[in-house]
């Protein structure tokens, strides 16, 4: 899921984190507290309705520090912004907090290099294939190693089980969802060196080129080389424990690119679009 734009939507699966300090030198003089407090004020970043914003720095809620939000409401007269955060329980969505612990979302990169070409509501064929194989290899993973099933050793099976109509399908949006859930820790399930089912990928990953024989970096397929890069990046699939999940409204589709434009019940004032790997979303009803 991605954040869409009012003006033009961003394609990127997620943000490019960027941040810069600004270095004051004083004078060798002392400064008043007044002084000083005026300094500070001056330096302290401004924001209006609608800015994307980054928390950081907060103490007593250091668990909100890093989570996405917008600007919900001007400054008030305590010096604080009203923030609706993307990511959170519906109960805290919304939080006041200092200017000084906000900094600007800064979105990724335009160049083609970041962003994955869509048409007709689904991923073109050249970005949707690593994709794919990153979620089979996800599903086989989950299967073999997390739940011992028999009817999957080898990652194939993914595809037999496809072709299994009703029944292949609640199997693989089993091991999907349960692969969500031991993203980053397996326990209380056994695996492999009690790795969770992202460690569990990229060392899949890095053993292919061995086992397929690519002896060179050149001799790496695209696809796969895409889809290794795409494990090591926080932007990518490496960043997938973090997710939107519960109830949404399904609101409509872009006339350009057919992407689906869904709001989610935990903040309704953030839209998203989304794109298929197969189908499109809002296509399909």
């Amino acid at each position: 899921f991605v954040p869409a734009s009012t003006c033009r939507c961003r394609r990127s699966l997620l943000y490019i984190l960027l941040c810069g300090r600004l270095l004051l030198d004083f004078p060798n003089e002392t400064m008043s507290s007044e002084e000083q407090s005026n300094v500070e004020a001056s330096t302290e970043p401004t924001f209006e309705v609608g800015d994307r914003i980054i928390v950081d720095g907060l103490q007593k809620a250091s668990h909100l520090n890093g989570h996405h939000g917008v600007i919900a409401l001007p400054m008030n007269d305590k010096g604080r912004y009203a923030v609706d955060f993307d990511l959170v329980k519906k109960n805290m969505n919304r939080v006041m907090v200092k200017p000084s612990n906000l900094r600007r979302e800064v979105l990724a990169s335009t160049s083609d290099r970041h962003r994955a070409g869509c048409v007709n509501g689904i991923l073109e064929e050249a970005d949707g294939r690593p994709l794919s194989y990153t979620l089979d290899a996800v599903r086989y993973l989950t299967a073999s190693q997390i739940l011992c099933d028999p009817e999957v050793r080898d990652p194939i099976n993914i595809d037999d089980l496809r072709g299994q109509g009703q029944r292949g399908s609640v199997k693989l949006n089993h091991f999907i969802a349960l692969a969500w859930t031991c993203w980053s820790d397996a326990r209380p399930y056994r695996t492999p060196d009690n790795m969770s089912v992202y460690q569990m990928l990229v060392s899949m990953l890095e053993d292919q080129p061995k086992i397929q024989g690519w002896e060179t970096p050149d001799s790496i397929p695209k696809d796969m080389k895409d889809a290794m890069d795409a494990a090591y990046d926080i932007t990518a699939t490496k960043g997938w424990h973090v997710r939107v999940h519960g109830d949404f409204w399904i609101v409509g589709a872009d006339p350009d690119d057919g992407g689906s434009y869904l709001i989610s019940d935990i903040n309704r004032n953030l839209v998203y679009k989304v794109f298929g790997v197969r189908n499109g979303l809002y296509q399909m009803l």
